[in-house]
């Protein structure tokens, strides 16, 4: 994943099986664009 500084932040509503709903305020990323999640001990790309 290329980081190209056009960091938009969201938050995890819930995972159901494969699927991540993630919730972002004033923002709908393209479909298909790429999800980094990152917390305390993981850093999933």
């Amino acid at each position: 994943m290329a980081n190209n500084g056009d960091v938009k932040i969201g938050k995890v509503v819930q995972i159901i099986g494969p699927v991540v709903d993630v919730e972002f305020q004033d923002y709908l990323p393209s479909i298909y664009q790429a999800l980094r999640i990152t917390s305390e001990g993981f850093d999933v790309a």
